[in-house]
This record gives C-alpha cells, structure tokens and sequence, in this order.
C-alpha cells in the first residue's frame, strides 16, 4: 500500500533503563566540564596572594581535577546496567564534590579574604597608630637598630598588604605586634624613671635654693643623652661644693664637705626633700652597712611614687 506511514517506537524495558542511564550520565559530565571551567577561571582571576593565602582550598581543587581526569566518559549501550548506575554514581559524586568545592572556593576568594583583609588591615593600622604615637619616647630611649627593624616589618607588612598576600601578612603583623609592643614597653618604663628623676631634680635644686647653695645649671652628662646621668653641681660657699648624679634609677654624689660637717649637710638636704616635696633620702658614708641605698659617694634608689608629674 503506497502513501505516508508512521509506527511507535518502543524499547525493551532494559533497553529504556540503559538509554536512560546513559543520558544521565551525559548530563553529568556535561556538569562536570562547566564546573571545572567556572572554577579554573575563578583561580585566573584571583590573585597569587589570595591563592597563596588560601592555599588548602586551592590544592583541593587540584585533587579533584584528578578525580575527574579518571572517570571513564566513554559509556555504550554494551554496558550492563550495574556498570552504567556505578558510572552515574561516581560522576554524580565528582559533581556534588565539585560544586561544593567551587562554592568555598568563591566564598574564600571573596567573603573571607575580605573579611580577613579588613581585620588585618585594621590591626595594622593600629600598630602604625601605635608607633607613631610613641615615636618620641622610642627614638630617646630605644637602640636605634631595634627602630629600624620595626619600621622595616612595618613596611614589609604594607607591601603583603599590596598584593593581598593574607597569610603573610598576618604572619608579619602578629610578628610587628610583639615587638613594637616589648619596645613601647621599655620606652614607658624608662619615661616613667624619667619622670621620676625630674621631680627628684626639681626638688633637689628648689631645696639647695632655700639652703642658699649656689648652683651650676644642670646637664646630661652625655649630651643628648637621656640614658646618661643628670649632673647637677651646687657650691655651699662655705663648706665646699656637692655634685649630684642622678641616674634613671639612683643618685650618686660627691662632696668636698669636710667629714664632720658633711652627714649634717646632707642631713638637712634630706630633711628639705621629705618636707617639702614628699622625697625621701638618706645619706649615709661609703662604709655604711651595705642594706642603705644612700650613701655619700653612693647611691639611693629614687621615689617609688609613680603619680610624680613631670617638671623641667
């Protein structure tokens, strides 16, 4: 019979699963070639730093590209229907490790690098904030070589900051944070001693003023030199004069009083001290028992009050 003719075509219940199968598996790889070109052209975009910084998520990556260079993509209609569903299974696990890779992949690019930039941009704002703010006191009292060190970790930190070096840059700035703080440390407790000597200085001259000493101005005995004792000299006109060093821990002195007379003398000084300004001295010879801290031609622990303002 001629004309147009038309039958339903149908497969074998086995025959439908395996077609079935097989094009699951097709749309499966199909997935897996997209996922791995959006995650290769996430790691293109980002930069070394931020892939050096999130290195473990990076070297996932790598892990799972083997996986998928080892799925057999090629399937047939041949195959049993246990081998095709293991094939399935398989590509399907390689895609849902796949997605979740690539999804903490972004996350870690973009959410938690910035996170992490701004927390650690933070920080070191603060520790330039810090160093500045100390500048003066660090450069008086702390070794120069040390400065330049922290300054230089400083600018290191700056350029992993640059290039979103994260990891390092956190490294750095916790490394910074240790030092610049040992060093602000050291600087406050030497200002504080300082502090301490000045209004030892101001009293002593103030008291030596009322006793009618004449005095010589005071100085470091190493110009520009905070470290160095502070010298300060006064001539009883009568009695000879007295030289006073005062250290950032003791007071030494040295007079030309003759010894009966001296312990007076500087008995009234520390009388003037403790009186006037809430000091308290007590000189003693070269021979006294060695638990006084004063002593003529000696040494005195200075105040321990810490509240002394600091006076010129």
């Amino acid at each position: 019979m001629s004309g147009y003719k038309y039958s339903q075509v149908a497969l074998k219940r086995e025959k439908q699963e395996k077609m079935n199968l097989i094009n699951s598996i097709q749309r499966a790889l199909r997935k897996l070639k997209g996922l791995a070109a959006a995650i290769d052209d996430t790691l293109n975009q980002a930069r070394e730093g931020i892939k050096q910084t999130f290195s473990q998520e990076v070297n996932k990556v790598g892990e799972w590209i083997n996986e998928v260079d080892s799925i057999n993509h090629r399937v047939t209609m041949d195959m049993t229907i246990g081998t095709l569903k293991t094939r399935l299974s398989h590509t399907n696990s390689a895609v849902n490790r796949g997605e979740a890779i690539w999804d903490t992949l972004v996350n870690s690019f973009t959410q938690k690098a910035d996170a992490m930039e701004k927390r650690l941009i933070s920080k070191l704002s603060q520790l330039q904030g810090m160093y500045s703010g100390y500048k003066e006191p660090l450069k008086t009292w702390i070794q120069q070589n040390v400065l330049q060190e922290n300054e230089l970790m400083l600018e290191k930190a700056q350029q992993f900051l640059q290039h979103r070096q994260l990891k390092e840059l956190e490294k750095q700035v916790e490394m910074a944070e240790k030092k610049i703080q040992t060093a602000v440390e050291e600087a406050q407790k030497f200002d504080q001693k300082h502090e301490k000597r000045l209004y030892v200085l101001k009293a002593l001259r103030q008291v030596c003023l009322e006793m009618g000493f004449e005095e010589i101005p005071p100085e470091y005995q190493e110009e520009g030199n905070k470290k160095s004792p502070i010298i300060y000299e006064v001539d009883t006109r009568d009695q000879g004069k007295i030289r006073f060093f005062l250290s950032l821990d003791k007071i030494e002195t040295h007079s030309q009083i003759a010894d009966n007379k001296c312990l007076d003398e500087f008995d009234k000084i520390s009388e003037y001290l403790e009186q006037e300004f809430g000091v308290h001295t007590k000189f003693r010879p070269e021979d006294q028992e060695p638990d006084q801290k004063l002593i003529q031609k000696g040494e005195i622990d200075l105040p321990e009050d810490s509240s002394m303002e600091m006076s010129g």
